[in-house]
């Protein structure tokens, strides 16, 4: 039968479910069977939805990264030090400023 393995319960064949190796998530987290029976309590085979704070974590993790990219990427720029460049990096600078505001708005204020 599929889906099903026989197994000796020591007193007799028995046929119980097997979904070993079947990743998911079991109660919002990611899981893979690794025991015979039934799927537990609180299986899904669909990814739950990020929750607000997961998005706004991801958001400020991508802005973060973006800004870390412009300085990297600025430091040539500033070493060459050519009109070509000047003008890059004055793009650059208005990119990250906007991209700081955006994060700003994400980050809860910081104590003094």
């Amino acid at each position: 039968m599929p889906g099903f393995i026989p197994r000796w319960n020591g007193e007799k064949w028995e046929q119980v479910e097997n979904h070993r190796g079947k990743k998911g998530w079991l109660n919002g987290v990611e899981a893979e069977i690794k025991d015979f029976g039934p799927l537990p309590e609180g299986w899904s085979d669909t990814e739950p939805e990020p929750s607000a704070k997961e998005i706004k974590k991801q958001e400020i993790e991508r802005i973060e990264a973006k800004l870390l990219e412009i300085d990297r990427k600025s430091i040539r720029a500033l070493r060459d030090d050519t009109e070509e460049d000047r003008a890059w990096l004055g793009k650059r600078k208005a990119e990250a400023a906007k991209l700081r505001d955006e994060l700003k708005a994400l980050e809860p204020p910081r104590p003094e």
